[in-house]
């Protein structure tokens, strides 16, 4: 599950794709509040402190405020690049169960317009280190911006996004007109980004004071990479204990190396290890079943839950876990 790791209703997750990567919304339905989510690939993301939406977020330009009582089941309408340029919602002004016929409540579908991210390239073509003293960025012009003359140039930071949403990043140096185009050289010294991170954030205003960000792909990052998901075993009663077939498939566009596989089962609230494997190369969208053997673990009849763990050479873990009944 992508959902957060806080107490929650979850539903109705939003998925969208940009040139830079991946994003989602999932909205806590009894909390009446959503969060927001990036990732790399689509499977493992990263949450963003603080909230998408909560309720008072309609704000008409002459200062008009809309009091809906929840937001739900946000869609987002893409342009070319995948920015999200526009959100719909389902709203409502009471809780659900007291909006009856022929009352005096309503719900409704209404849409909000978005302010999308800018065109960013970082130039720098190293990866971004301890060591690393400038980052040059390219900031795209575009139909209605002009980054040369509608960026209000002090207001800039630019790094790691969370540091970037507190305020924190790199400063401007300098500037440089290339073309339509903006080159923008940031101080990097404190610039640190998290190994699992992917992306750069860029945060400012508009000389008419207008929100102004936008992302960038980090030079180093490897973003198409193998995606090996796992199945919970498939388990055979043995002879001599259990046979425990797992299939796995590579849901990447590219070819994945060998990896480790490992099941694991849960007894007395303490994680027991059953058995370890290897999964062979597969091409993208190949499967294979990784065939293990265990001992006579497992009580007739009894449900336990199982954890099976797929370990790349050079990936992180994707661990799946399932309750399973071994043999009734």
């Amino acid at each position: 599950s992508i959902y957060p790791e806080y107490d929650g209703e979850y539903e109705d997750p939003v998925i969208w794709r940009t040139n830079i990567q991946y994003h989602s919304i999932v909205n806590d339905w009894l909390g009446r509040v959503a969060y927001y989510m990036r990732s790399k690939d689509g499977v493992n993301w990263k949450l963003d402190s603080g909230e998408a939406y909560t309720p008072g977020i309609v704000i008409y330009e002459d200062g008009t405020r809309e009091d809906w009582f929840k937001y739900e089941r946000i869609k987002v309408l893409q342009d070319e690049y995948g920015r999200a340029i526009q959100a719909n919602f389902a709203v409502i002004d009471t809780i659900k169960w007291e909006d009856k016929g022929n009352d005096n409540h309503s719900s409704k579908n209404i849409t909000i317009p978005l302010t999308h991210g800018k065109l960013l390239n970082i130039l720098n073509e190293e990866p971004i280190n301890e060591d690393t003293k400038l980052i040059k960025v390219e900031v795209k012009a575009e139909k209605g911006f002009n980054p040369q003359s509608d960026i209000n140039i002090n207001s800039l930071q630019f790094g790691e996004p969370e540091a970037v949403n507190y305020g924190k990043g790199g400063k401007v140096l300098e500037t440089e007109k290339v073309g339509d185009d903006l080159i923008v050289t940031f101080d990097a010294t404190n610039i640190k980004f998290p190994a699992d991170e992917f992306a750069a954030k860029m945060l400012g205003k508009t000389n008419t004071g207008e929100l102004l960000f936008g992302y960038a792909r980090l030079p180093g990052v490897i973003y198409i990479e193998p995606i090996l998901s796992p199945l919970l075993p498939n388990i055979t009663p043995t002879d001599t204990g259990f046979r425990l077939d797992v299939e796995v498939e590579n849901f990447g566009q590219v070819s994945s190396g060998t990896a480790k596989l490992k099941v694991a089962y849960f007894k007395d609230n303490h994680e027991v290890e059953l058995a370890m494997g290897t999964i062979p190369a597969l091409k993208p969208y190949e499967k294979t079943t990784v065939e293990l053997t265990c001992g006579k673990l497992f009580d007739e009849g009894v449900d336990y839950t199982f954890k099976v763990t797929v370990i790349p050479e050079n990936n992180q873990p994707t661990v799946l876990h399932g309750n399973l009944t071994p043999f009734k």
